[in-house]
């Protein structure tokens, strides 16, 4: 075993506590649940699954190959890095550790849920609030707000135009990979449909269902051998949908705070442009000064580890591709199952 799972962290860092969910907004019942499925997947059932193959590390993002090493990717692709499929044949399928397909077995069940969940349960409010935005009526805290004025709904038509612009932008001046109707389709498209099973979700629970794995595997069979394209509709479609609650969720605290709609409208771009302008920059900086960045031998322990996993499940959905890894007969086709879990 490489790696443990870690049993019973204890730590007083209120930035540790608060990674995984305001534990304070949280409802008591939804902090209960997630500790039973970390209980039951990862403290009993990914061991026991694990000590029937130990040849794999028990906790672990990376990839191998069939003798247990890191898998060489290079191995699999040509020159222009395009996947090859008599290379990846004479040279090994692709593993992941026990840990790692337990997390995207519960991302394929959580997925489901909540699409299921919210049709029976909130479908005919929603049908509602589609045909009368005031079905239901209004809280003391939103009749405060009529003090205000709105936020006209042509600034976000605009909004949304400027973002879909500078997005189709960046798949046609770079080589993304990435046809323009994908991004609109996939990466708008998806947004468009989720964000609001994802919205009750997190009204009512405080808690996400995170969307990357989703859109990982709609962008491998859409575009398989391709990694960069996988990258871009992962980032579009899972940030579209997560930006977009962190947007809510700053308007729902806006409202209980009384600050005017269009004070706050224009402070959300004004700190994103600001914080995108200034984590590139960073970015840039810590590439071209700091040693070893992203690499074990750095000093500052600068591993990058967020990157790494990005990177791996690049290989994993694009160049490798779902078909070679989740499809009937492969090694992992048993996690798709959890799509059908996920319904019931």
């Amino acid at each position: 075993m490489n790696s443990g799972l870690g049993l019973l962290p204890i730590s007083l860092d209120w930035t540790q506590i608060n990674y995984a969910g305001y534990p304070l907004t949280t409802p008591f019942y939804i902090t209960c649940n997630a500790f039973a499925v970390v209980v039951l997947f990862y403290f009993f059932l990914s061991p026991i699954l694990y000590y029937t193959n130990v040849c794999l590390p028990l906790l672990s993002s990376s990839t191998f190959d069939n003798t247990g090493k890191s898998y060489n990717i290079s191995r699999v692709v040509d020159q222009n890095l395009n996947f090859v499929e008599s290379k990846y044949k004479e040279y090994s399928p692709m593993y992941i550790s026990m840990s790692y397909s337990l997390t995207y077995g519960l991302s394929f069940a959580a997925v489901t849920a909540v699409v299921v969940h919210t049709y029976l349960y909130n479908g005919s409010e929603i049908w509602a609030r589609l045909k009368n935005a005031q079905h239901g009526g209004e809280d003391v805290h939103r009749r405060l707000m009529r003090a205000y004025k709105e936020v006209p709904e042509w600034w976000y038509g605009v909004l949304t135009v400027v973002v879909l612009g500078l997005g189709i932008l960046t798949t046609r001046y770079w080589d993304t990979e990435l046809p323009v109707w994908g991004f609109i389709v996939v990466c708008f498209g998806l947004a468009v449909l989720l964000i609001v099973p994802e919205g009750i979700l997190q009204g009512t629970t405080n808690q996400r269902v995170f969307l990357n794995i989703i859109t990982e595997m709609i962008a491998g069979y859409a575009w398989p051998g391709k990694p960069i394209a996988n990258l871009m509709v992962k980032c579009y479609g899972y940030n579209a949908v997560k930006h977009g609650m962190d947007f809510a969720q700053d308007l729902k605290l806006g409202q209980y705070m009384k600050i005017p709609p269009r004070v706050l409208f224009f402070g959300q771009i004004y700190a994103s442009v600001l914080a995108t302008a200034t984590q590139t920059g960073v970015l840039q900086w810590m590439m071209g000064n700091i040693t070893d960045l992203c690499k074990s031998t750095n000093k500052q322990r600068f591993t990058c580890n967020g990157a790494k996993v990005m990177y791996n499940a690049s290989i994993i959905w694009g160049t490798i591709g779902p078909q070679r890894m989740f499809q009937s007969g492969q090694t992992y086709n048993g996690l798709v199952y959890f799509f059908l879990i996920g319904v019931n």
